[in-house]
């Protein structure tokens, strides 16, 4: 005897910019976060700053990533934090990107952002 269910099944497919994010000649970059200690904005502007330090590392721009990982200590017991900073040096020249799309992986939790220069 075959029984059958209805089972929603959801979509897992990545899109088709994740693997080819080119758009008519202009320099495109993904950021990609996967869960963050902050929560859900933290982790999108993660992944914005990495899709940005992308497209300028294409660009030629030296970036510089610092990270800064410190410990509170208090009278109720003690918090890790970390602090990320991203610095693009240009020679006269400015990144300007805007986001494309954002696509966050069901599965993992992994946040895609897509930017493009203007």
């Amino acid at each position: 005897m075959c029984v059958v269910s209805c089972v929603s099944v959801q979509k897992t497919s990545r899109p088709g910019w994740i693997l080819n994010s080119g758009v008519n000649g202009k320099v495109a970059g993904i950021g990609i976060c996967g869960t963050h200690v902050n929560g859900q904005n933290a982790q999108r502007s993660l992944a914005i700053k990495r899709a940005i330090d992308e497209i300028a590392l294409q660009m030629g721009v030296k970036v510089n990533n610092v990270a800064l990982i410190g410990t509170k200590a208090s009278s109720s017991g003690s918090n890790t934090t970390v602090e990320s900073y991203s610095f693009q040096t240009v020679d006269g020249n400015v990144v300007k990107a805007v986001i494309r799309e954002t696509w966050k992986d069901p599965q993992s939790d992994e946040i895609y952002i897509w930017m493009v220069t203007e």
